[in-house]
């Protein structure tokens, strides 16, 4: 099985992910999780 990790943000309620071509074509599963982040913004 192959995977891949990114850390995006959401923007507007979207995300925009490139997948590799490997990726093309298969059933994924996409599972979303906030992340805690130290800094403040």
């Amino acid at each position: 099985m192959e995977a891949m990790r990114t850390i995006q943000t959401v923007e507007n309620g979207q995300i925009s992910l490139q997948l590799p071509e490997p990726f093309w074509g298969q059933e994924v599963e996409i599972l979303i999780v906030p992340i805690s982040r130290s800094d403040t913004r």
